[in-house]
């Protein structure tokens, strides 16, 4: 049996006769669920018995109507979620072709002097591309290591009141995640690079 107090809807579940020796009074039943059988649908059928027993107040729902509800609500946050997390993907991978375009300006110099004592265009370019490409896997690593240590630490408190429930890292969709990164963020830095790399010996002299 299933037995509410106040407004509150606390519940407690027990025998029929055990609650009904607690309230010293027969507890009528108000709670029935139903199995159909075949290919019937269970809203249409809810509506049905709404309308069937109308006199007596009844509310037929579908469980699996609600289970939906319920599992498109924690859908919406999700994506919301993930939404804000992609955003800031997309600032940090425009971050990193502010900064290089960055330090293009302000290492001309020194990309002079090194083209200067023999360095090729294609090194220069190569340099930019293995900074930048430090910076975003430096990036990736601490984000993946918050990211799992905070869902370990959810987990643990839903593992509480969950049972069966188990921690499970998506790699093929992290890996996936980490590529599209790694690309975007060669594609954010490669303009500058190539600026770099067109830097001429005669920029070493130059001061401002």
């Amino acid at each position: 049996g299933e037995t509410g107090f106040g407004s509150g809807g606390a519940k407690f579940y027990t025998t029929y006769s055990t609650g009904n020796s607690i309230a010293k009074e027969d507890i009528p039943f108000d709670t029935y669920y139903f199995l159909l059988s075949g290919n019937q649908n269970a809203s249409d059928y809810a509506q049905k018995l709404e309308k069937t027993f109308l006199a007596n107040g009844m509310n037929a729902y579908s469980l699996l109507d609600r289970l939906e509800a319920e599992q498109a609500t924690s859908n919406a946050f999700n994506k919301l979620f993930q939404g804000f997390s992609g955003l800031g993907l997309v600032v940090g991978v425009a971050a990193i072709g502010v900064l290089s375009v960055r330090a293009v300006v302000e290492r001309r110099q020194s990309i002079g002097v090194l083209r200067a004592i023999g360095f090729r265009s294609s090194m220069i370019r190569t340099q930019f591309l293995i900074e930048s490409s430090f910076i975003t896997l430096l990036g990736i690593v601490v984000g993946i290591f918050l990211g799992i240590l905070q869902s370990w630490l959810i987990y643990n408190e839903i593992s509480k009141e969950l049972e069966g429930a188990k921690f499970v890292i998506p790699f093929g969709e992290v890996g996936i995640l980490i590529g599209i990164t790694i690309i975007a963020s060669i594609l954010a830095s490669i303009i500058p690079a190539n600026e770099a790399s067109k830097t001429y010996p005669a920029e070493a002299i130059r001061y401002e």
